[in-house]
C-alpha cells in the first residue's frame, strides 16, 4: 500500500473514532447544575427542545411589561400574525403596535404610548435552584408563577423565529390561583428575581413535567446594541424584594400600576 493511501485510511480512522466518541457523549446522562452554583453561559450544546409550529392563525392573549416610555417588552409569538393589538391594564384599551422583533429569540417590543415606571433589567449571575416569579395573566386572568431554576437550556420555535434562541427551564413550585390549570396567557410574563428584577420572559410552559421556560437576556447580546438602551442594567424602578410569601401580592401592585399589561392580539377571519 502507498504512503498516501496509508495517510488517507488513517485519516478516515480518526474520523470514525471522532464520530463514535461524539456520539457517545451526546447519549450519555447530562448532569444537572449543581443547587447553589453560578450557571455557565449559554452554549450551542444546551439541551434543545422544540415547539412545534401552530396550524391556525387565531386571535389569543398574552402579557407584557413597560421597559421605557411607551414601550412593552413581550414574548414573540404574543404579536404574531395579529391584524391589531390591544394592552389592557385595567383602563381603557391602548391600541399597539410591532415596534421591534427579535430575529433569532422569541422576544418582541411593541410601542403603545402610555407611561408608568419601567422595570429594571437583572445582570445578577445565574445561580441554580435560585427562585423566580413570572406574573402576568394566564388564562386571561391576573396570576403568577413561583418557578426554581434548574438550567440552562435551548428552545427552537420554526414559525416565530430562527435557529435556536438560549432559554433556562424552571420547576413549578406553585402557581396563583391555584386552582389555575394552564398557564397559556402568561407568555410575555416578566421573570423576576427576588430582587425584584427581570431576569427572562416567560415564552413557553411544559405541565406535563411540572416546568416552564424563560428567554434569557443574552439573547440580546453583551451590550444590547441592536436594542434600546433601557435594557442596560440600572435602568427601571427598584422593586421591593420578592419571596415566596409576598409574589403574588407584589404582582397584584405591578398590574395595578400598569407596569403589567394584558396583550390581546386580534386576527380577522
Amino acid at each position: 500500500m502507498r504512503a498516501a493511501d496509508w495517510i488517507v485510511a488513517l485519516l478516515l480512522l480518526v474520523m470514525t473514532l471522532h464520530a463514535t466518541f461524539v456520539e457517545h457523549q451526546r447519549r450519555q446522562p447530562r448532569t444537572p447544575p449543581i443547587v447553589g452554583w453560578e450557571l455557565p453561559p449559554p452554549a450551542i450544546d444546551d439541551p434543545i427542545s422544540e415547539v412545534p409550529p401552530d396550524r391556525e392563525v387565531r386571535s389569543s392573549r398574552g402579557s407584557a411589561f413597560l421597559v421605557n416610555t411607551g414601550l412593552w417588552l413581550t414574548a414573540g409569538h404574543v404579536a404574531q400574525g395579529c391584524t391589531r393589538i390591544v394592552i389592557r391594564d385595567g383602563n381603557a384599551p391602548t391600541w399597539a403596535t410591532v415596534a421591534w422583533r427579535h430575529p433569532g429569540a422569541d422576544l418582541a417590543f411593541l410601542d403603545a404610548g402610555q407611561r408608568s415606571t419601567p422595570l429594571r433589567f437583572s445582570r445578577d449571575p445565574l445561580v441554580a435552584g435560585q427562585d423566580g416569579f413570572a406574573m402576568g395573566f394566564p388564562q386571561g386572568e391576573p396570576g403568577a408563577v413561583h418557578g426554581r431554576l434548574i438550567e440552562r437550556t435551548r428552545l427552537r420555535m420554526r414559525d416565530t423565529y430562527a435557529g435556536s434562541a438560549a432559554t433556562l427551564d424552571w420547576a413549578e413550585v406553585s402557581r396563583f390561583p391555584p386552582g389555575l390549570k394552564r398557564i397559556s396567557g402568561a407568555s410575555g410574563s416578566p421573570m423576576l428575581n427576588e430582587r425584584g428584577h427581570v431576569i427572562g420572559v416567560l415564552v413557553a410552559g411544559q405541565p406535563r413535567r411540572g416546568r416552564f421556560k424563560t428567554t434569557t437576556l443574552e439573547n440580546f447580546g453583551p451590550d444590547a446594541a441592536d436594542v434600546p438602551s433601557i435594557l442596560w442594567a440600572g435602568r427601571g424602578a427598584r422593586l421591593e424584594d420578592v419571596d415566596a410569601g409576598n409574589f403574588v401580592a407584589v404582582s397584584d401592585r405591578l398590574r395595578g400600576t400598569g407596569q403589567i399589561v394584558e396583550v390581546i392580539c386580534h386576527v380577522s377571519r
